[in-house]
């Protein structure tokens, strides 16, 4: 369903807010194995390695590695502004939501009710434009209906003056 990219898109959603990774820290000892040598420390392993979402955290990250003497590679991730853009403002369900609404732009739930609320108001605007139009084409028309019969009323005296 999600393309490569996606899938090594490092993000999280904390208290609904994106939060994409900052580091990648890469070990040899596989998913599993680091998870439990790791367990008393509070950190995203992921197959790939260590996902760190703040300086800080990596900084958790090595040292714990350097402690337990387990060699690592640290890797700085980039993301797509565009995609920092996106979120930015936006609350999440889950970290499904965040990649569907970032990539496949699916508009998130909480994004539903306001966005409908928006499109209702634009309507409301557009219906109340057009109501104005409709009454300036009235008022015009009883504008024309006016002088058509202060036309006729003129007509009919200069047709009586011109029979006497």
């Amino acid at each position: 369903m999600f393309s490569e990219r996606v899938t090594l898109m490092y993000l999280s959603v904390r208290d609904g807010v994106a939060v994409f990774a900052t580091h990648l820290i890469r070990t040899e000892i596989k998913d599993r194995e680091l998870a439990q040598k790791l367990a008393p420390f509070p950190l995203q392993v992921e197959a790939e390695g260590i996902v760190c979402y703040s300086q800080d955290e990596a900084e958790r990250a090595k040292k714990a590695l350097d402690d337990l003497g387990i060699p690592y590679v640290e890797e700085e991730l980039q993301h797509d502004q565009a995609h920092k853009e996106k979120a930015r403002g936006v609350k999440y369900a889950s970290r499904s939501e965040a990649i569907a609404h970032l990539v496949e732009d699916k508009e998130p739930e909480s994004q539903v009710l306001p966005n409908l609320r928006k499109r209702l108001n634009d309507k409301d605007a557009e219906i109340a434009e057009l109501r104005a139009e409709k009454q300036a084409l009235r008022d015009d028309l009883n504008e024309l209906k006016n002088d058509m019969r202060s036309i006729k009323g003129l007509l009919e005296t200069r047709q009586g003056e011109v029979k006497l």
